[in-house]
């Protein structure tokens, strides 16, 4: 599993929950628009999408910051629970490589 698949999997809880995005309302404040939670997750999704396609490492950093930004502030996912996504990643690659638990 990729990180993008993990965010792809929070992304499709959060679809199949119906949580609202609190950030919608502050748009509507500013702008008068309203931007359903549909609308941003399927954004997201092609995010995810995107960075899969990317070559350029540090570009696809920046968008996967991007999805993890707008999960946290939106309130549909903790930085903890980001941060414990990210190290069990990275220790699942690590064991394959050398072939021993971090």
């Amino acid at each position: 599993m990729t990180l993008t698949d993990s965010l792809r999997l929070v992304l499709r809880q959060v679809t199949s929950s119906g949580t609202p995005a609190p950030m919608n309302e502050i748009l509507q404040d500013y702008t008068g628009a309203s931007i359903s939670t549909s609308t941003t997750v399927n954004h997201l999704l092609w995010m995810c999408d995107q960075i899969d396609a990317m070559e350029d490492p540090a570009k696809a950093n920046r968008w996967i910051g991007w999805v993890q930004g707008v999960l946290w502030a939106s309130g549909w996912q903790t930085l903890t629970k980001q941060r414990e996504q990210v190290r069990a990643l990275v220790s699942a690659k690590a064991e394959k490589i050398v072939g021993v638990k971090p």
